[in-house]
């Protein structure tokens, strides 16, 4: 089993790079439907 202090660094970049895509993403889908609570 790896130790924890060591993955630790991975998982916060992972994380990191999946938050920024989900906000680029979510900006670019909602160009105009402010207020509409949809996802997609």
């Amino acid at each position: 089993m790896p130790n924890v202090l060591d993955v630790m660094p991975q998982i916060g970049a992972i994380s990191a790079i999946i938050a920024y895509n989900l906000i680029v993403t979510w900006k670019r889908y909602r160009p105009q439907h402010a207020g509409a609570g949809e996802v997609r």
